[in-house]
């Protein structure tokens, strides 16, 4: 063998060494996560699987993601862009009037994650990302609410008005979020992976203007509703697929269980039927990949997490793929399986008439949902 073939065989060696030392070296210094193997509980066998029935009503405007229904029937959601628009009563209908346009109501200084109508203020109460929360008066003024910890909000999710008044939001997670890392960070990625409880719920009373952290570790939570009997609440933990739930009342004051685990699906909202089920949007399928390998394997979510920022982001960009819905009775018991075949994944969900429906994450469209093929099967 030559002098020069010897030369270029070693040479081919070392930067195969190096590029092995690289992998191995690298994310225990450069990767911006510190993951923990875990091992999702196994999805229980959901009953009555089948595709649903449902109309796509597109609007104008991006991003439809928080949404809900007034007492009267009158829709309100908010978009990308920060602004806040009622739909007035029939508006989603195949009847409408192509003049029942959405209204606006208020300019955000960021976007509506969720939001809550509060009849007895009759103000919007607002999960603004990643600003915080955020209170909407019937005539437009937006006021941001200081809530006073030491650890300000920066990743809000949802929100829900509990019985007594006291406004409860999810914040997703204190450590991932655009304002601790970069605005164009995979901070939502960072945390999925990582595993961890870095989200909390935190508690507003309008009256006294305090605020307390209820719960400071939650595993990215994300949807909050009250329960149907109204003495809970329960959330969404995204990263661990389950629901829990929080005692408002009794002698369990304060404590937390698990509500639904081993769902399905990776969840993002729950909310109360209109024949009182609790029901669940599922984005997509579970990744055996994320919870087998990524999951068991905590070096090779650090090999993620040192990629370039874009791929990261691709992995959890929402394609028009559909997602599904998933009903649970008053015990947590997954009882029907609703497929949407086609469109952007759904996002925050809310009762209108006997209907479910449902913003998304992407798209201009809402969903408007019948659960009725959910109670035929029971």
């Amino acid at each position: 063998m030559s002098l020069w073939n010897k030369l270029r065989r070693r040479r081919t060696t070392a930067a195969a060494v190096l590029v092995f030392l690289t992998l191995i070296v690298t994310p225990y210094w450069a990767s911006p996560i510190s993951p923990i193997a875990v091992r999702q509980t196994p999805a229980t066998p959901e009953k009555h699987v089948a595709d649903a029935s449902f109309q796509e009503f597109e609007l104008d405007h991006p991003y439809l993601e928080a949404v809900d229904v007034l007492p009267d029937g009158r829709v309100v959601f908010g978009t990308e862009t920060g602004l806040i628009f009622e739909l007035p009563v029939g508006a989603l209908s195949p009847e409408a009037s192509q003049e029942q346009r959405p209204r606006e109501i208020a300019r955000l200084s960021g976007q509506s994650i969720g939001i809550a109508y509060d009849p007895d203020a009759d103000a919007y109460w607002s999960a603004t990302f990643p600003v915080g929360l955020q209170r909407i008066s019937s005539d437009g003024s937006v006021q941001d609410i200081n809530l006073g910890l030491s650890e300000p909000v920066t990743f809000p999710d949802d929100v829900a008005i509990g019985p007594d008044g006291i406004i409860y939001m999810t914040e997703a997670s204190t450590k991932y979020t655009p304002v601790t890392t970069a605005p164009n960070a995979p901070y939502v990625l960072w945390d999925f992976i990582e595993g961890r409880a870095n989200g909390r719920l935190i508690a507003y009373d309008p009256s006294t203007d305090h605020a307390d952290v209820a719960i400071d570790a939650l595993a990215f939570p994300s949807g909050v509703t009250v329960s149907p009997d109204g003495t809970a609440l329960l959330i969404v933990e995204v990263s661990r697929n389950r629901v829990v739930r929080y005692e408002l009342e009794g002698t369990g004051k304060g404590s937390l269980s698990v509500f639904a685990d081993g769902l399905p699906g990776i969840p993002d909202d729950v909310f109360v039927g209109p024949s009182g089920h609790v029901w669940v949007t599922l984005v997509a399928p579970r990744s055996g990949m994320m919870e087998d390998v990524v999951g068991r394997h905590p070096y090779l979510a650090r090999l993620i997490s040192i990629l370039p920022w874009r791929w990261q982001n691709a992995m959890l960009t929402p394609t028009e793929s559909g997602g599904a819905l998933l009903m649970l009775d008053e015990q947590g018991t997954m009882q029907c399986e609703r497929r949407l075949t086609q469109g952007f994944p759904p996002a925050n969900g809310a009762v209108l008439g006997e209907e479910l429906l449902l913003g998304r994450l992407g798209g201009h469209e809402f969903l408007l949902v019948d659960p009725s093929g959910c109670a035929l099967a029971e």
